[in-house]
């Protein structure tokens, strides 16, 4: 939340001739009388999901945003980078003791702090982050009633035998199945 960031996607959108009404607040606090709802599409990009110690309201959120057939893009840092691999100074190598299924929250620098100086980083306060599978992020889509079109991977830009991003495209449909097993 960055009063900067709304400043410079409002200056851009004026640039660019197209109306924007930018909310600045905790996506899962948006005020009630905003009455969002009913969008033909719902995206979310790099770095989202780890802020989350629970993925159920965001995704119920992104579900009640949408229109019946709305579609959700999410693009994000593949699990298996994040949780297992280092990449630094150009070198891919797997971090001591990783393991992918670990569920514990991580406590990290916060994202931009590679972009300060090193006395600027020092007073940064770390963040706790809670790294996901990509089952995990699946089911809870599913669970939500997001029918799954299309789930990419990237390869890493160093080592493009493992991967770095993933996209996920599902759809809101509204249909009531039965569980195969009640």
């Amino acid at each position: 939340m960055s009063s900067e960031n709304r400043q410079y996607a409002l200056e851009v959108a004026n640039y660019a001739g197209v109306k924007l009404n930018y909310i600045l607040a905790d996506v899962l606090n948006i005020p009630d009388d905003l009455n969002l709802h009913e969008y033909d599409i719902v995206l979310m990009e790099f770095g989202i999901l780890h802020y989350f110690a629970n993925l159920n309201p965001i995704f119920e959120l992104v579900h009640n945003l949408l229109k019946n057939n709305g579609r959700f893009i999410l693009t994000d840092f593949h699990p298996f980078s994040s949780k297992l691999i280092n990449d630094t100074n150009g070198t891919v190598s797997f971090k001591e003791n990783a393991n992918y299924f670990n569920s514990n929250f991580v406590e990290e620098d916060i994202a931009f702090a590679d972009f300060l100086s090193e006395k600027d980083r020092k007073s940064l306060p770390k963040v706790l982050l809670k790294k996901w599978t990509i089952g995990e992020i699946l089911s809870t889509l599913a669970e939500k009633n997001m029918f799954l079109r299309k789930f990419e991977e990237e390869p890493h830009h160093i080592n493009n035998n493992i991967p770095a991003f993933y996209t996920i495209i599902a759809d809101k449909v509204s249909m009531n199945s039965v569980p195969l097993i009640p």
